[in-house]
């Protein structure tokens, strides 16, 4: 039998980033009252922005009645991959398209292709209905993808023109030639580019704020309460029994947000959401990078990974690179499984120092952090988030396993999850396989299987990691 994965829970004291420097004394622990109720109709699990939206919909459903749903998160508010990521929506409206195709044909490769960039239509437009803007750090831009080799050149133009001709709206895709790009994206040594609309903000503060008008609507938030173990109330069947550190209550309808850490109330969810761990860093820009800021956004693609970069607007213009996994001194492996982000990997960390110098025209020496950080996200075989109600578990929903592209997937998943549970028509744009949970489960992915084996062994063999099996 294959080893499993455990997805332990939030861990203590994690690194600080720089999302979390300016958070809200009043939310980061706020806690609606001093003990838990006994019942509540609805819980949310967990605080980020997949939970903050969950929440939002679910009492845009209940206006004018008396609400009661309750969300709970193990650490500080949306103190996990939202305020742990790259602060950007960088939607992939080209690039897998090719891959898609192969494995679905070219009509849903062309839905799945064609969705991110909708739902980041979306989500800018509830910002702006909302009037979050300014508090959020919003920035409509557009994004790059430079490719560092030429055969992950090649593979782009050949899955840009496979999304064309399958009826992809390719309309706003603007492909770069090498000396173009390099001229126009001040990155040596790239084989080309391919921009596209995209756009940066403070993750953070969205969650936060979109909290913090759920608790004003009757959402009961309570911070610092990690669930351990969630079963069929004895003497009410159809009621949810929660156990927290907080103490036991019960409840009817129960949402899973919470992404990595699924598979810690979800056992069935071992080795299909899978915790990998990446690291962020704020780097402090040199003068040419304060006089002339990067205006786009940024996809580094190595071919068999990518990293990814935006500089700030705002707060001394620093320099927000993450990625660099392929600089572990295990390589991919090393990172799938590890869910501490109370630590870094140095070598990683040195080489988000390095990049910048390295390749960007005019960044003529090395800088320092000003904050270098850890965050952990949520993987699956098939790189699609599951989303709807859990196979068995009758009125317990998910929305996880965002594989690292969770604000560019977020908007209209939370949406959907909340319309199915809702009985209603589910929004068309949103892949059908996302709501595929038990098909998904009981699917073997080999190169999938074969992955996961050698970082469990890898695990097993390393002290330095943590260990996850």
């Amino acid at each position: 039998m294959a080893p499993q994965f455990k997805a332990p829970r939030p861990v203590a004291h994690p690194t600080k980033s720089y999302w979390l420097s300016q958070t809200s004394p009043d939310l980061s622990n706020y806690c609606s009252h001093d003990a838990l109720p006994d019942h509540v109709d609805t819980i949310v699990i967990g605080s980020g922005i997949t939970g903050a939206l969950i929440a939002h919909e679910i009492l845009q459903r209940m206006q004018g009645k008396s609400p009661s749903i309750m969300m709970v998160e193990a650490r500080e508010l949306a103190s996990g991959a939202t305020g742990r990521n790259g602060g950007h929506i960088k939607p992939d409206c080209y690039k897998n398209h090719r891959s898609m195709e192969e494995r679905y044909g070219a009509d849903i490769g062309r839905h799945i292709t064609s969705f991110e960039p909708q739902n980041m239509k979306e989500t800018v437009q509830f910002i702006k209905d909302n009037g979050l803007e300014a508090d959020i750090d919003l920035v409509e831009t557009r994004s790059a993808d430079v490719y560092m080799s030429e055969s992950g050149w090649n593979n782009a133009v050949k899955s840009h023109s496979d999304f064309a001709r399958a009826g992809g709206d390719v309309s706003d895709i603007t492909l770069h030639e090498a000396a173009e790009a390099r001229e126009k994206f001040r990155i040596n040594g790239i084989y080309g580019a391919v921009s596209y609309p995209a756009c940066s903000l403070w993750p953070h503060k969205l969650a936060t704020k979109v909290i913090e008008r759920c608790i004003a609507a009757g959402l009961q938030v309570f911070t610092n309460t990690r669930v351990n173990s969630i079963v069929r109330d004895s003497n009410k069947p159809n009621k949810w029994r929660i156990h927290t550190t907080r103490g036991a209550f019960t409840c009817d309808s129960i949402y899973h947000a919470t992404n990595a850490h699924a598979a810690s109330l979800l056992p069935t969810f071992h080795r299909s959401i899978v915790p990998v761990k990446g690291h962020v860093a704020a780097i402090e820009p040199p003068s040419p990078f304060l006089s002339q800021p990067l205006i786009n956004t940024y996809g580094i693609q190595w071919g068999e990974d990518f990293d990814y970069l935006i500089q700030r607007s705002t707060d001394g213009f620093p320099l927000i690179y993450g990625g660099r996994d392929l600089a572990h001194k295990n390589g991919l492996p090393g990172v799938i499984g590890d869910w501490d982000d109370s630590k870094m990997t140095p070598e990683i960390i040195t080489a988000l120092r390095q990049f910048p110098f390295q390749y960007f025209q005019g960044w003529n020496h090395m800088t320092n952090f000003r904050y270098v950080w850890s965050g952990i996200m949520g993987f699956t075989a098939d790189t699609f988030p599951f989303v709807g109600e859990l196979p068995g578990l009758k009125q317990q929903y998910i929305a996880a396993g965002f594989n690292g592209h969770g604000m560019a997937r977020v908007f209209l998943s939370a949406r959907a999850v909340v319309q199915l549970a809702f009985g209603e028509s589910v929004d068309p744009r949103v892949p059908p396989v996302y709501y595929s949970i038990a098909s998904r489960l009981s699917t073997v992915f080999p190169e999938w299987e074969t992955l996961l084996d050698e970082a469990s062994a890898l695990r097993q063999n390393n002290a330095r990691l943590p260990s996850v099996l």
